[in-house]
């Protein structure tokens, strides 16, 4: 990603401290991937008759009917890398990719599979 503007900076600085404040509202999981660092982080279901869903099928079409999850990661904790095997739920994430970095939230969501 191309470096923010100052200004940009600014507003991405006080979004995530802000959503830091509130890490236990957005990112209600503690999550240990392997390998990598336990972490905070939100998991969700993706809705089959989603955008998102679409442009992840349409970049990896073997994700057609499995269980796909997005996956966020606190601000203040070390995201996984591609890869890595999230247990959760009574199952496993494994997660695929991540995607672009939001400009105003510095977050990106990452895609994953889920499987027992």
């Amino acid at each position: 990603m191309d470096e923010l503007s100052p200004e940009m900076q600014a507003t991405q600085d006080s979004f995530q401290e802000a959503l830091g404040g509130e890490a236990w509202f957005f990112y209600p999981y503690r999550l240990t991937p392997s390998p990598g660092v336990p972490f905070w982080g939100n998991v969700w279901a993706a809705d089959p008759r989603g955008r998102a869903y679409a442009a992840v099928v349409q970049r990896f079409p073997d994700l057609a009917g499995q269980d796909v999850r997005f996956l966020t990661v606190s601000p203040e904790d070390e995201a996984p890398g591609e890869g890595a095997i999230i247990p959760h739920d009574g199952g496993r994430l494994t997660l695929l990719f991540w995607g672009q970095l939001d400009a105003t939230s510095g977050e990106s969501i990452g895609c994953c599979t889920w499987s027992l």
